[in-house]
């Protein structure tokens, strides 16, 4: 029974190491997507996405600075696509209209609470570990 309960915690151990391991390679390469002219927010904002209904962020982004909303998910071949509305929840941005690219850089002219909508675009019935950064470019 001893021998059976010490197997027991080496597979739970292995799994756990393991998912850290994966965890932490696609949020160092999600860093990646903000170059050195943009400071990061300093949020991190995780979600399990699927391709059923969109995860949703609410953020305000201030007028006249630069920002980059980047994407990236546990699985590399998943196509993650996201839109950003305005208030009346009018269409702004889509990275579906521009090959599902994981980043976007963009600036307001007035302060603006906008809505982030993240799915996945896929065919198939898959969901992932996604996170989003946002960085804006001091001036």
């Amino acid at each position: 029974m001893k021998f059976f309960l010490q197997i027991w915690v080496l597979i739970l151990f292995v799994m756990i190491t393991r998912q850290s391991a994966v965890a932490q390679s696609y949020t160092e390469d999600c860093e990646l997507l903000l170059p050195d002219d943009f400071v990061s927010d300093g949020q991190q904002y995780f979600a399990n996405v699927d391709d059923i209904s969109p995860k949703i962020f609410h953020v305000v982004f201030y007028s006249g600075t630069t920002y980059r909303l980047a994407f990236c998910s546990n699985l590399s071949e998943v196509n993650l696509q996201f839109s950003l509305f305005d208030p009346k929840h009018n269409l702004l941005y889509s990275n579906k209209e521009h090959d599902i690219i994981r980043y976007w850089n963009f600036k307001f002219s007035s302060t603006v609470n906008c809505t982030i909508e993240v799915i996945i675009n896929s065919e198939e019935n898959i969901s992932c570990q996604t996170k989003m950064l946002i960085g804006f470019q001091e001036n």
